[in-house]
This record gives structure tokens, sequence and C-alpha cells, in this order.
């Protein structure tokens, strides 16, 4: 066969490939019967840029890793808000935990209804999830895949301390290590533990033997980023929750540590009772 009538045959195969990859999309999305809604702009996009990678391992076609359509596309302002808030923050206060704190006081009123409701909640948290999964399944955008699961973090420990009043208060410290460029390992087993499916289950056995990171807690740790890996980390006996790269960091933080810590114990006191 003459090489030109080869190469029109690929590129006609290709086209059929792609075609059919784009009547998936309108499939999934519905995005045919509702063009010019906002919601269904935002959720195409979303869609869109997971199908780049191919992630079809499911029997449906296209997996988009626990994320669904919204039904309420005030879900969708809420998430555009939150995260222009939190930007605008980081930008001039350069500190994380501050941040989320005035993103979250600057939606609470206009968004109480997402705030307050577990189910909107939870969709949100999928949004940064399926964006988390799919990043990390494209091999070159971790650090987007660590702010991604910052956020899903935030909401899960939100969700916790507000809703469920099962915490005490947010752990900041797990939200920090995990947006702050963390390990390989740290970061695929965070994320494949809480997506309903299996597209990260590959990906996990690569990065298994990665050991991993954490970062002490004493803000003047003398470890660069303050990291150290973490099974050689000491944790607090009161609280659990805040690690140190040594007895020498434990005491330094006993000063900034001791109210919140002692804070938790009394939470946890009273659970048990």
């Amino acid at each position: 066969m003459p090489a030109s009538r080869k190469k029109a045959k690929g590129k006609a195969r290709k086209a059929a490939k792609a075609q059919k990859k784009e009547k998936e999309v309108e499939k999934a999305t519905g995005v045919g019967q509702q063009e010019d809604s906002f919601e269904a702009q935002m959720v195409r996009l979303q869609i869109e840029t997971l199908s780049l990678s191919g992630c079809n391992n499911n029997d449906n076609g296209l997996c988009l890793h626990g994320f669904n359509i919204p039904k309420e596309s005030s879900l969708v302002y809420f998430i555009q808000t939150f995260l222009a808030e939190y930007n605008a923050a980081i930008d001039a206060v350069r500190n994380m935990e501050m941040s989320f704190e005035i993103a979250q006081a600057a939606t609470m009123d206009k968004y109480s209804d997402v705030w307050d409701n577990i189910d909107s909640l939870e969709w949100v948290k999928s949004y940064f999830l399926s964006g988390a999964t799919q990043r990390l399944l494209g091999g070159k955008q971790h650090k987007g895949a660590c702010v991604d699961a910052s956020f899903s973090n935030f909401l899960e420990q939100y969700v916790a301390v507000e809703i469920h009043k099962s915490q005490a208060n947010i752990n900041w410290m797990k939200v920090v290590e995990l947006q702050n460029d963390a390990d390989e390992h740290t970061l695929v087993s965070y994320v494949r533990k809480r997506i309903p499916c299996t597209c990260l289950n590959d990906k996990y056995k690569k990065v298994k033997s990665i050991r991993k990171v954490g970062m002490c807690c004493n803000p003047c740790c003398s470890h660069p980023g303050q990291k150290v890996e973490r099974s050689s980390m000491l944790y607090c006996t009161q609280c659990r929750l805040s690690n140190y790269c040594s007895k020498e960091c434990q005491v330094a933080d006993w000063p900034m540590h001791k109210n919140a810590c002692r804070a938790v114990a009394e939470f946890d006191s009273k659970q048990q009772s």
C-alpha cells in the first residue's frame, strides 16, 4: 500500500477516536442539552481535562474519580469564589492557615448553605480529589496535586470539626504538609484512599517504596523546610497530632503548642466519657 494512503488511513483512525472520545464526554456531562449553562461549561472543562490522559479503566469508559455533575450552580460559584479569596489572601499574608480562614470567612455569609451542608462540602472535596488524581496520573503536575489535596484535607477536617463534631480543631500541619510539596508516597496514598476508583493503584505500586517525609511542628526547626523522614519522628503523647524531629524541637515548641494540645486532650476525654 502506498505510504500516502497509509498516512491518510492513520489520520482517519485518529479522527474517529477523537470523535468517539468527544461523544463520551458529551454523554457523561449531558452538555448537549445544557450548552449555555455556567455549571455545564465548568463541568465540561473539568471532564475534558480529565480525558486528556485517557483514564478509561472503568466499564463506562471515562473515569472522573468520584466527581459528579453538580446539581446546583452555587457549588461552582462557591469554588471559584473560595479559590479567588484564598489566592488573594496567600499573596497578601503569606500564611496558609490564615489564608484558608480568610477565604472561609469571606464566603461564609453568601455561601452558608454550602458550609452548613455535608453533601455540598463532600462534592467540593470530590472536585479537588478528582483534580489531584488526574494531575498525579499526568505525571508532571505534582505541585498542583499537592494543592488540590490540601484543599481536600481542609474540607475533610472542617466537616469533622464543625459538622460531625468528632475532632477538636483543624490540624493545620496536615494541610500544610500536603501543600508544601509532599513526597509522592504520602500524596498518592492520601488521594488513593479517598477516591472510589482504582485509577491510582498502579501509581501507588510505583511510589510505595519512597520513604515518607513529615514536617516538624517546631517552626524554628533547623532541618530544611522542617522536613524529616516520618519513621524517625516523635509525636506528642498528649494530643497525638503534632510531630517533631527531636525532643529538643518538641520542648522548644511547647509554649506555642500547649494550649491547642490541652484543648485536644480535653475534647478527646469528653468524647470517651
